[in-house]
């Protein structure tokens, strides 16, 4: 993912390296933690809709776990 620095500015931020158009990584740490975030979450709303509706229920659960696998890898790699 990345992100650009400086969008709308004539001039970096006074004490700021990044000139302007530079490009940036976001954090690995970030992505992976938003994954896993979005995986309990994902995982939290199958528990809770197991009783209700199963057939929600595990396709949340589903996608909560290629979440949690997308995290892992993210992190491995």
């Amino acid at each position: 993912m990345l992100v650009i620095c400086g969008i709308g500015r004539s001039r970096p931020p006074s004490g700021a390296a990044a000139t302007f158009g530079q490009t940036v990584r976001v954090s690995t740490d970030v992505t992976a933690i938003v994954l896993l975030a979005l995986a309990g979450f994902l995982l939290g709303g199958a528990y809770s809709l197991f009783k209700n509706s199963r057939p929600i229920a595990i396709g949340l659960g589903a996608c909560g776990v290629l979440a949690a696998v997308g995290a892992v890898l993210y992190m491995t790699h």
